[in-house]
């Protein structure tokens, strides 16, 4: 912490840029950034948005990887730049950093999310280590309306596109929990079609974990019923 330095930063600037291979952490004190993919032709999607108290450069800082991303402020902010120092390269296990960044992403998933955010910490990292993180492609089905139902998803990036019956009914972004009407309260059959609309990280939970998980967190139960008893309200409505 020394070596970190404080700075604030207007809206529509650049902190890290795709394809470099700077290796120092940030931390947003305040104000909000996205995280753009880039493509070939230098066009940008975002894919997380991050909020005060987000870490962003974890993958060059922990694993000494280029540069994944674009990250751009999206309001005046205030960031912390934690310097990269060779020593640390010694202290640190490529496992264990490989771990430790994934559960970064997920809690900034989660901590984005209206569902979760107010959660209680213990109630997160019970959903963090009970699932997997999977990578799919863009448009790529998840499950199909009327299949069986064994998993729920929390989309750490990207977007998934909810439909019915060929109408598309929601799009699921950042932090976004979906299946678990399947899980609970359907039968165990999927009442929807999901679709990932650009490649999307998603946190995967078992049906046998997710139900583990409720039992020994009430808090979090009842958030996640209440959000499955109103899209299925929703649904009769449509």
């Amino acid at each position: 912490m020394q070596n970190s330095e404080r700075f604030q930063v207007p809206a529509n600037i650049k902190v890290i840029q795709s394809g470099k291979n700077d290796r120092d952490l940030f931390i947003l004190l305040k104000g909000q950034a996205g995280i753009y993919r880039v493509f070939g032709n230098q066009q940008r999607q975002m894919v997380a948005a991050l909020h005060s108290g987000a870490l962003f450069g974890e993958s060059g800082f922990l694993l000494n990887h280029p540069r994944t991303a674009d990250v751009i402020t999206l309001a005046p902010s205030e960031i912390l730049r934690v310097r990269h120092l060779p020593e640390f390269d010694q202290l640190i296990k490529s496992d264990k950093a490989q771990s430790l960044q994934q559960r970064f992403w997920i809690l900034q998933a989660l901590q984005s999310s209206n569902v979760f955010k107010n959660l209680p910490g213990d109630c997160l990292d019970s959903l963090i280590f009970s699932g997997r993180l999977v990578k799919s492609p863009a448009h790529q089905r998840l499950f199909s309306e009327g299949q069986p139902a064994n998993t729920c998803y929390i989309v750490v990036q990207g977007s998934v596109v909810i439909s019915q019956q060929g109408r598309n009914i929601n799009v699921m972004a950042q932090g976004a929990c979906f299946g678990e009407i399947s899980l609970l309260m359907s039968g165990g059959q999927r009442t929807a079609t999901a679709t990932t609309q650009q490649e999307t990280i998603l946190l995967e939970i078992q049906q046998n974990n997710f139900y583990q998980v409720l039992s020994q967190n009430l808090f979090l139960a009842k958030e996640i019923e209440t959000l499955a008893a109103q899209r299925l309200e929703a649904d009769r409505q449509r």
